[in-house]
């Protein structure tokens, strides 16, 4: 029998989900969390964030292996009935080598062919991860097995709803997954976030943190284990609040987050879960921020903001104020013959109120004519313009349910599950943009033209649109066992998206639109194969057919209902993959071809472009691995690699798409210590498709080391994050072009943020 880190022995099927594992980890890491050393692990209902009963579940080699194992000790690694590429990150490893201030980018980065830096410091500012090239808003996020993400696109922000200290469990899947696995862009993969498990033992927990940039970081936990009165309920609340002056200038950061959790067994064999969270945070940051490489010659690469009223540069000319909730009520349950079911409901909402200088950008001209481009309606000299901005608002609610059934059969020899739902989805959304005028005190600026007929709306307004969408993926999954080490898995989802725009004041024509509205359908095939070569190996392949639905910014085009038909982006995927899970070794590869058709981009001049489906296709195709290996006295080597190849018709390799992604590093745990010092290398990649020479952004690489000791009650625990202090260039967003003085335009560029640390210490009782 295998036992967990605490050295309690594990009841079989206690753990067999994700949410498990992190369960598993919770219970390994706190103090008064391992206080019950000496008894099992309890079995769970089921869990809402095991995705029951459609989700894959970690082997108890994986999740239960001893302490000091290369599964225990593992960053991240596979299960060994992976039907895809996947990479699981424990919450051990995200307590003891992730900044206590991340969010997921700054976990999930650690897995093979991902990346993205936060160039604000660790959870400190928006930076959305690439997977195999495949930027946000080509793959899927789900909290609990939850699709969310902009009602514009399916993108993200990444610090405006679950920072790390809620996070249970993070996978990265780099494949469509299942028929069963839900979202609007299966086209590249997903993330899935799983949250904290609940614990059998009640106890409270207290964190504080602080670090570099005048950085403060609470994180308060309560637990109440189960009680007895409340037919074993369990709660769970945590509260973070973060303050920070950030490694931008002026750049100033604060979230509060508060989250809440609930577990209500009904029978023996039927829970409820219930979850709500909600946060809150205000950035100082132009909308469009990033800087120029003259404004990084003059002032350093931590340029963002100034302290002079007078610019349009003014940190508080440019804040972006965000308020966020996710809640969502679970009823699941294993009733007899082998019939399982889940029924969720749930609704999010997300408004970003953002107040902007219209241009914070500088090119060498500039500097010397002391201009900006967004002073005024036009570049002018300082004082005969005031300073433009706009008001900006983004705010939608969605309302969706999920219901699964799944059913258990036999004939004969063959052995299997079917497994059948519908994902049901409505949103409202609301957005606007007016013109104001800084310099006299944010008072309206008319500066906008008229449309070309119709109702004059007030010139100080771009646009007021309001739009929404309904959408339905039923879906169906049949998994097959005709040998017992055997499993096929065939599949077929139908997606049906309806897109609605009502504009009293339309998106650059300004005209009246009350009457858009585009409907996509798309029916997509799924067949995962996993063999399990003995109690330690497994194999797998995949085909899939994943999608991606269009943007909101179909509709933006130069008149009305004009806008040509588009079709969601398509890719079909072919993989083939290796598990091996032993007591001193962990180790997968996978290879992978993707062809994909449809891709979007616009079409015109900038200033009055629309969007299309190009013609052509793009073709990824590349290898990937990674590796644990647990050498004595509680030290692992951890390593990962992958070759990434993402190129168009023309051979090039697309933009924001790295040729390749490693990372290595070594950890530690044992005797109350744990350390962890972990390299990250991300390989070069285009700013824009063709790879242009001046756009090229050299391979750069990030080192953190994180050292802690547990006394049992207390641990206190520091970080270095870019320990060497590198400070390259991640990123490049492209305005004019290249020019033969790359100091005389406007794109913007983003670094690696200073070296910095983190001491955080933690009492649990």
């Amino acid at each position: 029998m295998f036992k967990t880190s605490c050295g309690a022995p594990l009841v079989r099927g206690a753990c067999t989900s994700v949410a498990a594992l992190a369960a598993a980890g919770a219970l390994s890491f706190g103090g008064a969390a391992c206080a019950a050393e000496s008894g099992p692990i309890a079995t769970q209902a089921p869990d809402v964030a095991a995705k029951a009963p459609d989700a894959p579940e970690l082997e108890e080699v994986v999740i239960s292996a001893p302490k000091g194992t290369a599964a225990a000790l593992a960053p991240t690694k596979a299960p060994l009935n992976a039907i895809q590429p996947t990479s699981i990150v424990t919450r051990t490893f995200i307590e003891d080598s992730v900044a206590d201030t991340s969010d997921y980018t700054g976990i999930v980065t650690v897995t093979p062919s991902t990346a993205g830096v936060a160039s604000n410091g660790p959870g400190l500012s928006e930076k959305d991860a690439t997977i195999r090239g495949f930027g946000d808003g080509e793959y899927n996020v789900r909290y609990d097995g939850i699709p969310f993400g902009d009602t514009n696109d399916p993108t993200h922000h990444t610090t405006s709803y679950f920072p790390a200290s809620t996070t249970g469990a993070v996978e990265v899947d780099r494949g469509p997954g299942r028929a069963g696995d839900l979202g609007q862009a299966s086209f590249g993969g997903s993330i899935e976030l799983y949250s904290r498990s609940l614990s059998d033992d009640p106890y409270a927990q207290q964190k504080a943190t602080y670090g570099s940039w005048n950085t403060r970081n609470f994180v308060t936990t309560l637990q109440s284990g189960r009680v007895a009165q409340l037919g074993g309920a369990k709660f769970t609340a945590n509260f973070q609040e973060l303050w920070s002056d950030g490694a931008l200038s002026y750049a100033h950061v604060r979230e509060f987050n508060q989250f809440v959790k609930m577990e209500l067994p009904i029978t023996d064999n039927i829970s409820l879960t219930a979850l709500a969270t909600h946060n809150s945070g205000k950035i100082n940051q132009p909308d469009n921020d990033g800087i120029t490489l003259a404004q990084e010659a003059k002032y350093g690469k931590s340029f963002s903001m100034s302290n002079d009223p007078a610019l349009p540069t003014y940190f508080g000319y440019n804040t972006v104020t965000k308020h966020t909730d996710f809640e969502y009520i679970r009823l699941a349950g294993h009733l007899a013959h082998g019939f399982s079911f889940e029924e969720t409901g749930y609704t999010y909402s997300y408004r970003n109120s953002t107040l902007s200088a219209t241009d914070t950008t500088q090119s060498l001209p500039d500097m010397i004519a002391g201009t900006y481009p967004g002073w005024g309606t036009k570049a002018g000299p300082k004082g005969n313009e005031d300073v433009a901005g706009y008001d900006k608002l983004n705010s939608y609610r969605v309302w969706g349910d999920i219901a699964r059934a799944s059913q258990d059969f036999a004939f004969g020899g063959v052995t299997g599950q079917a497994r059948a739902g519908i994902w049901y989805e409505v949103a409202v959304t609301q957005r606007h943009r007016y013109d104001i005028d800084w310099t006299l005190g944010g008072a309206p600026n008319p500066i906008e033209k008229p449309p070309a007929s119709g109702p004059i709306p007030p010139s100080d307004i771009q646009f007021v649109e309001h739009s929404g969408w309904t959408q339905y993926q039923p879906f169906l999954d049949v998994e097959i066992h005709p040998l017992a080490a055997l499993s096929i898995t065939p599949g077929v989802k139908y997606l049906h998206f309806t897109r609605t725009v009502d504009a009293p004041v339309a998106s650059k024509t300004r005209l009246v639109d009350f009457s858009s509205q585009e409907t996509f359908q798309r029916t997509t095939p799924y067949l995962n194969v996993n063999y399990r070569v003995d109690s330690q190996w497994s194999v797998y392949g995949q085909y899939a057919q994943g999608f991606l639905v269009p943007p909101l910014k179909v509709f933006y085009v130069p008149l009305p209902n004009e806008h040509p038909a588009v079709k969601p982006q398509l890719s079909t995927n072919y993989q083939l993959g290796a598990v091996y899970n032993a007591n001193d070794l962990t180790f997968d590869a996978d290879v992978y071809y993707i062809q994909f058709t449809n891709k979007f981009g616009t079409v015109g001049p900038k200033s009055n472009n629309y969007y299309v489906n190009l013609p052509g296709t793009v073709v990824y195709k590349g290898v990937e691995g990674e590796a644990t290996y647990a050498m004595r006295f509680g030290l692992a080597l951890f390593a990962n690699g992958s070759v990434n190849s993402a190129k168009d018709d023309t051979g090039n390799q697309i933009k924001e798409a790295p040729e390749w992604t490693a990372a290595l590093g070594l950890i530690y745990k044992g005797h109350g210590f744990t350390a962890s010092m972990i390299n990250k290398f991300v390989g070069p990649s285009w700013a824009d498709n063709g790879e242009p020479a001046a756009y090229k952004i050299n391979a750069y690489n990030t080192t953190n080391l994180v050292v802690g000791y547990d006394f049992g009650r207390f641990k206190i625990q520091g970080g270095i994050y870019n320990l060497f202090d590198n400070r390259n260039v991640t990123d490049i967003s492209i305005n004019d072009g290249p020019t033969p003085n790359p100091l005389d335009n406007h794109d913007q560029y983003w670094w690696q943020p200073e070296r910095s640390f983190q001491l955080t210490l933690r009492a649990t009782l």
